[in-house]
């Protein structure tokens, strides 16, 4: 079995220096991963003690302008990670 961290570390290794995951432009995969590093920091926090870089570019991919807006809207909703029908138990 796998670990999520060596994938976090690829992720890391790809990202490097770069302001989005392929350089200067925001492309879709930029949305679909910061969605999904923020699920994951959500569960577990801790997995990104060692790759602080993955959160800095969840947090400036959330804050452009047309998402903060969204987020700070009242139609976002946070929300368990599985949708509407998810529940904490």
């Amino acid at each position: 079995m796998r670990s999520i961290k060596g994938y976090l570390k690829k992720f890391d290794g790809l990202l490097g220096e770069k302001k989005f995951i392929c350089g200067d432009d925001l492309v879709w995969l930029d949305i679909a991963l910061s969605d999904f590093f923020q699920t994951l920091n959500i569960l577990e926090p801790l997995l990104f003690d060692d790759y602080p870089n993955l959160l800095t570019y969840q947090k400036r991919v959330w804050a452009l302008p047309e998402l903060k807006n969204y987020f700070e809207s009242e139609r976002w909703i946070e929300r368990p990670c599985n949708n509407v029908v998810g529940k904490w138990k």
